[in-house]
C-alpha cells in the first residue's frame, strides 16, 4: 500500500497544478489555496477545536463534505448531534470556498476548514492533530489517502451514499485501488435500494450496507411554508445551456411571467447577463433590487439571483420550482428544496445524482398522490416544459400540486433520524 500511496501522491501532485492555475483567475481557489497545500496545528479554527475537546467529556467527530449541497446535509446532522450532546466537538472539512463561506456566515459556531488535498503527509498530520475516533464522509467523497490513513486511527462511516451503475463501472475499472479502500469503510448508509444493491454487487459485505435515504431530505421545513409569492417560476442551481432554455421559455410566454434564475455558479453570472442582453431582455438583480421586487410583486421580468445561501427562501417566494443540473448531463441538485416550500417540482431527465429524491417525488403513493396532482414532473422536451408551466399557473394549480410535493417530502424526511440512530445506537459513534 505504501508504494501505491506514493504513486497516488505523485499523480495528485501533477493534478494539483490545475488548482494552482485555477487560483490565478478564481477568487474562491485563490482564497483557499493555502489551506489545500499546508496545515498547522496553530490555525485558529484548529486551536479552537482542540480547546473544545479539552473542555468536553467527548473525543468528538470529524465530518467531511464537499460542496454546498452535501454541507447542508452535514449541518442537519451536526445540529441533531448538538441537540442531544452539549459541547460535543465536531470538526468539518469542505472542499470549496462557497461551502466554507456559507458555514462561516450562517453557522459561525461550527469549526470548519477547507480540506487539504489528499496528500498522504497532509492527511496523516490532520488525523494526528484532530485525534478523533470516527469520521463521517458525506456522499461521494472517496479520497484514497483520507480513507486509508484514517482507518488506522478509527472508524469511517459513509452516509447518504449514492452508488449508481455508472459509479459501479467507474470504480470497477480502478479496482486495484478502490477495492482495498472500500473495504476499510466501517459502514455505508445508502440513499436507495439500488445504491445498496450496487455496493453489494461491487463486493461490499451486505451487513455493512444500510438503506437510509438522504440526510439533505431533512430540513427545518416549517420555516419555509408561505402562500406569499412574487415569482411565477424559480429556476435554481442552473448550469450552462439551461439558462438558454429558460430564456426561450420566457420569450414563449411573451415576457409575461416573472422568472427568477439562480445560477449554480455565480462566476457565470456575466455569461448569463450577456445572453439576456443579446435577447433584448431587461432584468433585475436580487442583490440590488430586492426591496423593489418585494414591494411591486409579480414583476413580469427576469430576476437574477446573484447571492449565495438564499435559494431555499427564494423557492418559497415562487409558485413553481425548477431544479437545475437536470436538463444538462450534470446529475441534478437538491430536488426537495421547492417541495419543502410546498411548491411543485420540475426537473429534467438527468437526475442520477439525486435518485433518492427523484424516486421519492415521482413515486406513486396512494396515501399522498391522486390522479390529478402528482407534485413533481420530469421535463422531457421544451414544448412539454412550456405546457407544464402553463398548466401549473392556470387556476392556481400550483397550490394543490405543491401540497402533494410537500407531503412526499415529509414522507421521506426521516432519513436524518435513521442515519443518526444508526450512528448512535448501533455503532456508538458519539463518544
Amino acid at each position: 500500500m505504501k508504494f501505491r500511496s506514493a504513486i497516488y501522491d505523485l499523480l495528485l501532485l501533477i493534478a494539483s497544478m490545475y488548482v494552482i492555475l485555477k487560483s490565478i483567475s478564481n477568487e474562491g481557489y485563490r482564497k483557499t489555496i493555502k489551506y489545500r497545500f499546508t496545515l498547522s496545528k496553530n490555525e485558529p479554527v484548529i486551536k479552537d477545536f482542540k480547546n473544545q475537546q479539552k473542555k468536553s467529556s467527548f473525543n468528538g467527530l470529524w465530518i467531511h463534505a464537499a460542496s454546498v449541497g452535501e454541507v447542508l446535509g452535514a449541518v442537519n446532522l451536526i445540529n441533531k448531534i448538538k441537540l442531544e450532546y452539549e459541547n460535543y466537538p465536531i470538526f468539518l472539512t469542505v472542499t470549496n470556498y462557497a461551502a466554507l463561506k456559507l458555514i462561516r456566515e450562517k453557522y459561525p459556531d461550527i469549526y470548519v476548514r477547507i480540506s487539504p488535498l489528499d496528500f498522504s503527509w497532509l492527511i496523516s498530520k490532520l488525523c494526528s492533530i484532530l485525534q478523533v475516533p470516527n469520521i463521517v464522509i458525506v456522499e461521494a467523497e472517496y479520497w484514497p489517502n483520507l480513507i486509508d490513513i484514517f482507518s488506522k486511527h478509527g472508524r469511517i462511516f459513509h452516509i447518504s451514499t449514492r452508488f449508481s451503475k455508472k459509479a459501479f463501472n467507474r470504480y470497477k475499472s480502478f479496482n486495484f485501488l478502490f477495492k482495498d479502500i472500500f473495504s476499510k469503510i466501517t459502514a455505508f448508509f445508502a440513499k436507495t435500494e439500488d445504491d445498496k444493491n450496487n455496493l453489494i454487487k461491487y463486493g461490499i459485505k451486505e451487513n455493512k450496507v444500510f438503506t437510509v435515504g438522504d440526510i439533505k431530505a431533512y430540513q427545518n421545513y416549517k420555516d419555509f411554508c408561505s402562500e406569499e409569492n412574487i415569482f411565477d417560476l424559480v429556476a435554481g442551481s442552473t448550469h450552462r445551456g439551461e439558462e438558454s432554455i429558460l430564456i426561450k421559455l420566457y420569450l414563449k410566454f411573451e415576457k409575461n411571467i416573472s422568472l427568477a434564475i439562480a445560477p449554480r455558479h455565480l462566476s457565470r453570472l456575466d455569461e448569463v447577463i450577456i445572453e439576456l442582453k443579446r435577447n433584448n431582455i431587461k432584468f433585475l438583480l436580487w442583490s440590488k433590487d430586492k426591496d423593489f421586487i418585494k414591494r411591486y410583486k409579480n414583476q413580469k421580468s427576469i430576476i437574477l439571483i446573484d447571492t449565495m445561501g438564499e435559494l431555499s427562501d427564494i423557492y418559497s417566494l415562487g409558485k413553481i420550482g425548477f431544479v437545475g443540473g437536470t436538463l444538462q448531463k450534470i446529475g441534478g441538485h437538491n430536488l426537495f428544496e421547492p417541495a419543502i416550500c410546498s411548491r411543485p417540482v420540475l426537473f429534467g431527465k438527468y437526475y442520477q445524482r439525486q435518485s433518492f429524491m427523484a424516486d421519492t417525488l415521482l413515486r406513486e403513493n396512494k396515501e399522498i398522490s391522486n390522479n390529478t396532482h402528482k407534485g413533481a414532473y420530469v421535463i422531457e422536451n421544451f414544448e412539454q416544459f412550456y405546457k407544464l408551466v402553463k398548466y401549473l399557473l392556470q387556476d392556481n394549480n400550483w397550490l394543490e400540486e405543491g401540497k402533494i410535493a410537500r407531503k412526499k417530502f415529509e414522507y421521506a424526511s426521516h432519513s436524518l433520524e435513521r442515519t443518526y440512530n444508526l450512528l448512535k445506537d448501533k455503532f456508538n459513534v458519539f463518544v
